[in-house]
């Protein structure tokens, strides 16, 4: 995960904004939590597909998504034969 990982310096010009990793199945193994509270990034968000609360606890900066409502309504969707475009095109601001 980090070796791959370009983050901005603190005294960059060239980065002015918050610098967010956000990883979709965040399998943060090993001593990943101390290198991210370590770390320039302000926020890595992770949905709740792995089990992060170990991690959390040693890290302020980790944040879990929620995805169980969108995983149970994309099964539905299959499941009806209903359009999955649908999902991606309504999401709500709160997501």
């Amino acid at each position: 995960m980090w070796s791959n990982l370009f983050v901005r310096s603190t005294n960059s010009p060239f980065f002015k904004n918050d610098v967010y990793l956000i990883a979709t199945h965040g399998l943060l193994t090993g001593n990943a939590a101390e290198k991210i509270e370590q770390s320039l990034l302000d926020e890595v968000v992770v949905t709740n597909t792995v089990p992060h609360e170990v991690q959390k606890m040693q890290c302020h900066k980790i944040r879990t998504v929620d995805i169980s409502s969108l995983l149970a309504e994309a099964i539905r969707r299959i499941h009806n034969g209903e359009s999955m475009s649908y999902l991606f095109m309504n999401v709500s601001k709160k997501d």
